[in-house]
């Protein structure tokens, strides 16, 4: 890691337990960061970014935590079996993957691309009363494989892209999917919805056979 007066540079792969980011307003470069604690960033001012440097949530412990304090990350991989809460709301301005491990936003928003969830490996998302906004225009959600729970709780997942699609699999459960989208169309898998909507006119939304949908 170099730094300079206000800027942190990773270069390559750098490996830490805790992140505690403060006194610097702008991490730049595109390396790789494993972290297997909680990250926790004082942003100076907030809205600092994160670079284009892809984070390995790679611990196995419980408890740990994302602070963001308005930093917007790049790349995110849970996939170390470990377990994830928010801190407060959280930005990526590429992918979310979870291949091993538990993800809990804790009520917080949380925006990203694309998110990818596919394997065997045990994965668990835990969704609370959030709003996830995936911006991708087209897999913005992808879900397969087994050993994978989604709890859904009141929380909203909304599409912004022209074309997205939420992948999933048949057996899961979600609560307010929302296409917020323009002049394009949103496909939905089979599963089971509390409620589909579109907030935009007009919208074209695709249900797969097998897509139970409860109003």
């Amino acid at each position: 890691v170099s730094q300079s007066r206000y800027t942190v540079t990773l270069s390559g792969s750098v490996y830490c337990n805790n992140l505690n980011y403060a006194g610097y307003s702008y991490i730049a470069g595109s390396g790789t960061l494993y972290a297997s604690g909680s990250i926790t960033m004082n942003a100076t001012p907030p809205g600092a970014s994160f670079g284009s440097n892809t984070i390995y949530l790679s611990g196995a412990g419980s408890g740990r935590t994302i602070t963001s304090s308005g930093t917007t990350f790049y790349y995110m991989i849970l996939d170390g079996g470990g377990s994830i809460s928010l801190g407060d709301a959280c930005t990526l301005s590429y992918n979310f993957i979870l291949s091993y491990g538990s993800f809990n936003t804790a009520g917080n928003a949380f925006t990203f691309n694309a998110s990818d969830c596919d394997g065997s490996l045990v994965r668990s998302l835990t969704l609370g009363a959030s709003v996830v906004t995936a911006t991708a225009p087209n897999n913005a959600w992808y879900i397969s494989g087994s050993n994978v729970t989604v709890s859904a709780g009141t929380s909203t997942i909304r599409f912004t892209g022209n074309t997205p699609s939420l992948n999933t699999l048949s057996s899961l459960t979600y609560y307010n999917v929302e296409f917020n989208g323009t002049g394009g169309y949103m496909t939905v898998h089979a599963a089971t919805y509390n409620s589909i909507s579109s907030l935009v006119y007009p919208a074209t939304i695709y249900l797969d056979s097998g897509a139970t949908t409860y109003v």
